[in-house]
């Protein structure tokens, strides 16, 4: 990846995130800086940013930062890119933000994606896989006989 858009992946993180030491005005002046740059960084349409935008995705963020991502993310990137950067942070993304993860999730479902999903799904193995296979089905009934061949393809790791 190219070292400004490390930077910039590495400043924007801090700048959402916030700083209980500065004042709420110097936050909310930080916070848009980081937004700007995350949108910034949306525009590249680089895998290996997009890798890099999947560790926003935190609890933390989930004021507006993680529907915009989201967003940005459908919009500029396609499909595959998705789910190669899944390859890469799926174990985290279920970690930081489950419900993320079940989001990106049902749209590559939808998109008739599943044996891309399954091969991604069974090449990370994450270690939360049944509490994300669970609230899956609780967010997605209807996906249940995939979330059901997931489970099988889980038990055989």
């Amino acid at each position: 990846m190219k070292k400004e858009y490390k930077e910039k992946l590495k400043l924007a993180a801090k700048y959402l995130a916030g700083d209980d030491s500065l004042s709420v005005e110097d936050n909310r002046k930080f916070f848009w800086r980081g937004h700007k740059m995350m949108e910034e960084l949306l525009l590249t349409k680089d895998e290996e940013v997009l890798c890099g935008l999947f560790d926003l995705f935190t609890e933390g963020n989930e004021n507006g930062v993680c529907e915009t991502l989201e967003n940005g993310i459908y919009h500029n990137f396609d499909f595959n890119q998705i789910l190669n950067a899944l390859y890469q942070k799926f174990d985290s993304l279920i970690a930081n933000n489950v419900d993320r993860a079940v989001y990106f999730s049902e749209s590559i479902l939808s998109a008739k994606l599943l044996e891309g999903f399954r091969k991604m799904f069974n090449a990370v193995k994450a270690k939360k896989s049944s509490e994300f296979l669970d609230r899956f089905y609780k967010y997605y009934p209807e996906l249940e006989e995939n979330i059901l061949i997931l489970r099988k393809d889980m038990a055989k790791w």
